[in-house]
């Protein structure tokens, strides 16, 4: 396996690529600090693939920094996103989505995401999502809650502390890439 990485020399974001798409796959410029992408190329009239692995700031960051960094994945991800070439983006973005507001934003953000209030990163993410035409993946279908007792949304963190079930990891992907047998899948026993 081969592992792309940022430039960071500490945290950061890192993406694992199988030996068997290694040969597909090229490293994109880094514009962002904790925003790696790699293209990996499509075959038999396919298109591309273009993954981001993101760690967006906190919300204690100051306004000034969270826009930027978001500002910067926007502009990659529309850059990125052609005809010819999808986008995923996963990773840490550090937002609460709240509930949609509208078709629009349901179309987007899921109707099985986190409850409560938007943050002020989960404006952000829907801003993109909305402006990209992207869908987060982990909204979509119901959590298994007849598996896993009290999982009434989709969480990626359970605190051990505060015993609340957050999310914090999200899959953004092209609204082309929806058509497919995508499923979002995260094992609860662990967190």
């Amino acid at each position: 396996d081969e592992a792309f990485r940022g430039s960071n020399t500490s945290g950061g974001v890192v993406l694992l690529v199988s030996e068997a798409l290694a040969m597909a796959v090229s490293k994109e410029p880094c514009t962002f600090s904790n925003q790696l992408w790699i293209r990996i190329s499509g075959t038999d009239n396919r298109n591309d693939l273009l993954v981001c692995a993101a760690y967006m700031p906190q919300e204690s960051d100051s306004k000034a920094d969270r826009e930027v960094s978001f500002q910067a994945l926007r502009d990659s991800a529309a850059s990125f996103q052609t005809a010819n070439s999808d986008v995923v983006i996963a990773g840490d973005l550090n937002a609460r989505l709240g509930a949609p507001t509208n078709a629009a934003e349901a179309a987007c953000i899921g109707k099985h995401g986190q409850k409560g209030d938007r943050s002020a990163n989960g404006k952000l993410v829907v801003s993109m999502l909305l402006a990209n035409g992207l869908t987060n993946v982990g909204g979509q279908v119901p959590p298994p809650t007849s598996k896993v007792p009290g999982a009434s949304h989709w969480y990626t963190r359970a605190d051990p502390v505060t015993k609340t079930k957050n999310t914090i990891d999200f899959i953004l992907v092209s609204r082309s890439l929806t058509s497919r047998a995508i499923k979002f899948q995260v094992d609860y026993r662990h967190l």
